[in-house]
């Protein structure tokens, strides 16, 4: 079994939701590997660190769409900067103030990366991230990444048009959010009932219940994975052969309701019984369940998701379109998560992009300096 996520800052800039996706799928796959957002936060902290106080700045600056008073408190120490970098030999005292001013935005911007990682890892992101693992585990750039200034590392045409077969991407299951389930890309919505399943027509069938494992240590996920691996190798083997079909029979739906649904029942009493879960149930925050629906679509809804949340351009998913029609049909395997819910509901609203800024009270100080 092999699951991606390609994820992007969709409201909350750290989503809990992408957390507990890439933790289930470790726990449950062979195979994960996630490129985007949460893959360039992970490595934020060490890249930050090694930008130039202005380029910091900058990027901090980039963040705070959504914060007027942190952006005129940096937009003030732009100003500043430019106006001693401008005087060739500025004076002692000028020159001695603006010293000042840098040591304190210094600090102000370690103090907001520092809270960057606290959210980080309050919300799950660091455990996972402890365990990452070549052929296991894998992070991959996708695209030019601001913050490290990497080039390509993962073809984005190739990545969506299922043309990586030697990498796998042949038995890809994508790790989707709620958002995902949406009027924008399903129309009036998916088959969600697995009697009702239609070739040509995309569903969503509820198959797991997981509590939320976000709390849990890298160790205690390693403990979670081996055991829960031991109780469900029909499962991941009868996974890779149902994606299979999605990619290659133009539809994996006969085989999703023969083979694959009726282990299910073996999973979700794997993660019932799991006596390290059992520890956490009285937990409140784990006793928080999230829904996990398997399903397949066709590959012009998961292209026009990421189009509209500004993944592909309107270049790039012109051109997959323009390939898809000159080739055979196929649709792509999904597990869509409903975070904290008990079930999907078809959103009929688009969600509207911001930034969650919990820690951005050290920017908003500099504004009193």
């Amino acid at each position: 079994m092999q699951c991606y996520q390609l994820d992007f800052p969709d409201g909350d800039w750290i989503n809990p939701a992408y957390a507990l996706q890439i933790s289930f799928s470790y726990v449950l796959s062979d195979i994960t590997t996630i490129s985007g957002h949460t893959t360039m936060m992970l490595y934020f902290e060490h890249h930050f660190k090694k930008r130039t106080l202005i380029d910091r700045a900058h990027i901090v600056y980039d963040l705070q769409k959504n914060e007027p008073e942190a952006r005129a408190a940096l937009e003030n120490f732009f100003t500043q900067y430019k106006k001693v970098k401008a005087i060739k030999h500025p004076p002692a005292l000028i020159f001695l103030a603006y010293k000042k001013l840098e040591s304190t935005m210094d600090k102000v911007l370690k103090d907001w990366v520092n809270g960057v990682c606290e959210v980080l890892e309050k919300n799950g992101f660091y455990a996972f991230s402890r365990n990452f693992k070549p052929g296991i585990l894998n992070s991959y750039y996708l695209g030019n990444d601001v913050i490290s200034g990497q080039d390509l590392t993962i073809d984005t045409v190739e990545t969506f048009s299922n043309k990586l077969l030697v990498k796998g991407m042949d038995k890809i299951i994508w790790l989707m959010a709620e958002g995902f389930y949406s009027y924008l890309y399903f129309g009036e919505g998916a088959i969600t009932s697995i009697d009702a399943i239609e070739e040509g027509k995309p569903y969503l069938v509820k198959s797991l219940k997981i509590p939320n494992i976000n709390l849990l240590s890298c160790e205690e996920l390693d403990i979670l994975r081996e055991t829960i691996a031991k109780l469900t190798s029909n499962f991941r083997a009868e996974t890779d052969a149902w994606a299979t079909q999605c990619y290659t029979a133009k539809s994996g739906g006969n085989y999703f309701k023969e083979k694959l649904m009726p282990l299910m029942a073996t999973v979700q009493g794997a993660i019932d019984n799991d006596p390290l879960l059992q520890q956490w149930r009285n937990i409140d925050s784990v006793k928080n369940t999230s829904a996990i629906y398997f399903g397949e679509v066709s590959p012009l809804i998961l292209w026009k998701y990421y189009k509209n949340n500004l993944i592909l351009s309107e270049e790039i998913y012109n051109q997959l379109i323009k390939e898809y029609k000159g080739r055979e049909s196929y649709t792509i395997p999904v597990m869509v998560f409903a975070y904290h819910l008990d079930a999907l509901k078809l959103q009929t609203w688009q969600m509207e992009n911001g930034l969650q800024n919990e820690w951005v009270g050290a920017v908003k100080k500099y504004a009193e300096i």
